[in-house]
């Protein structure tokens, strides 16, 4: 646990499951939208959007939510599997708690750095060159403006679900190599991960 002494406030991770679980209420409520084919407001289950969904401003917040949330778990699952295999090193924390000390490009530090920390096979873009042109485009044409000073305007639900289809994408590659149901208790995995590495091989074949 860290803190902020000139804050007050005190700081643990955030559990992998509830940032999984909070993107899932966005796909539903993005579906509920695209079923009622409203493109004003519509039901919602998020509670911060006081059930009410106000499509220019509130699918900007889940937009930069979604966003930080992918970010925050790949760190973690890139930590998590380390420690599984045996492979965590003070050196490699260091470059988990800076990941831009490897690279000044988010989409290269969180998805081809971090987890090429577990094995070169294991980076999108040597995995996948659809889905990690995809996440290029994510980043330059959405998260960099999104993040700096600007909002999407005239969003439709189509935009919605391309949006959302692309993160769910994201989070199926790395399901492949890890898993929230695995725990310590259970043997580790080698890194690569035999079923990953087959399914690498079989993309590069």
């Amino acid at each position: 646990m860290s803190e902020s002494n000139v804050f007050l406030l005190k700081f643990q991770n955030i559990p992998l499951m509830n940032l999984r679980a909070d993107f899932q209420r966005f796909e539903e409520d993005v579906s509920l939208l695209i079923v009622n084919e409203n493109n004003h407001q519509v039901s919602s289950s998020v509670e911060w959007i006081n059930n009410q969904f106000e499509i220019d401003h509130d699918f900007n917040e889940i937009m930069r939510l979604c966003i930080m949330g992918i970010e925050c778990y790949v760190s973690a699952a890139v930590w998590e599997t380390m420690h599984r295999c045996g492979t965590y090193t003070p050196e490699v924390k260091e470059k988990i708690n800076n990941p831009f000390s490897m690279g000044r490009k988010a989409h290269e530090v969180y998805y081809h750095h971090l987890p090429q920390l577990i094995g070169e096979p294991y980076s999108l873009k040597l995995f996948d060159n659809n889905l990690w042109s995809k996440t290029v485009a994510l980043y330059r044409e959405v998260r960099n403006k999104i993040f700096h000073g600007y909002q999407a305007t005239d969003i439709t639900p189509k935009s919605m679900q391309l949006f959302v289809n692309h993160i769910a994408e994201m989070y199926d590659w790395i399901d492949l190599w890890h898993s929230l149901e695995i725990r310590d208790s259970k043997p580790a995995h080698p890194a690569p991960r035999p079923e990953y590495m087959a399914e690498y091989n079989r993309r590069h074949s």
